[in-house]
């Protein structure tokens, strides 16, 4: 890894939603507008951006390089090789792609890999990321830490296959909360609401109970939520009206089933 007073190149593999949104929480940061060249590679070109030719050019000039190609996309890709252990760092966002095949296309290289969610792309996103340790020296691990700092909240999952529960969880976690919130607005709207307004007070009740509950470390979600569930009131009433033991259930079921999903998704192997 370079010294201090060196530009790193970092290189993006793949120019999606969380390609350009990775660009521009990294070039737009006090850590690295000034201490970081950037390269792209992506099938169309990116006008503004400074793009190579191919993906090898890339390899070759980055420090680092993000894997922000689909899936789908990465299967179809030919085996890149070096006769000997390459110096750049690949971080993988792709879902499902397991290290052992990010190793068989990219021969010789070290990876990083990890599950981000949506928002990343606002730099409030939830990362989950493993690798192998002693592949790292401490100046690459701290500037791994470095750039996911940038991304929001990171974990770092001692095994691999805790991806797989971090995608149930958290990687799907959006869509979670989106259902949710879609509910509420839906009916506000019909207790008389406009959509502005029913939007306004959802996601404002969304954000500021998220907020509460972080300010207070670790909070018991149980008393939380006996707080505002006064005797009589109003949210027993709402509460009364559902199955709370058999909503946890259903949603116990939920995310395990899409837990069993990226597990089998992670299954595949290239031969």
């Amino acid at each position: 890894m370079k010294n201090k007073n060196q530009k790193i190149t970092i290189g993006i593999f793949g120019f999606g939603n969380m390609g350009k949104a990775i660009f521009k929480l990294l070039k737009g940061s006090r850590q690295f507008k000034n201490s970081a060249d950037f390269l792209i590679f992506d099938a169309k070109t990116v006008k503004g951006v400074k793009t190579v030719k191919s993906v090898e050019i890339l390899l070759e000039k980055s420090d680092i390089v993000f894997l922000c190609i689909k899936p789908q996309d990465f299967y179809k890709l030919n085996r890149f090789r070096n006769g000997k252990p390459s110096k750049t760092i690949l971080i993988s966002i792709m879902a499902g792609v397991k290290m052992a095949n990010i190793k068989k296309i990219f021969s010789g290289f070290r990876a990083v890999r990890t599950m981000p969610n949506l928002a990343l792309q606002v730099g409030q996103g939830a990362v989950g990321w493993h690798f192998n340790k002693n592949k790292f020296d401490s100046a690459e691990r701290k500037l791994i830490d470095r750039i996911f700092s940038l991304f929001g909240m990171s974990i770092y999952l001692r095994s691999e296959k805790m991806i797989d529960a971090f995608t149930a969880v958290s990687g799907s976690g959006p869509a979670y909360v989106f259902l949710f919130i879609n509910v509420l607005i839906k009916t506000a709207k019909k207790l008389g609401f406009n959509q502005q307004d029913a939007e306004k007070i959802v996601m404002q009740t969304v954000i500021g109970s998220t907020i509460y509950a972080r300010s207070l470390g670790r909070p018991n979600f149980d008393q939380l939520i006996k707080m505002v569930q006064s005797p009589g009131g109003t949210t027993q009433a709402a509460f009364n009206s559902l199955d709370i033991d058999a909503m946890y259930q259903e949603w116990q079921k939920a995310v395990t089933k899409a837990y069993h999903r990226a597990q089998e998704i992670s299954s595949y192997d290239i031969r």
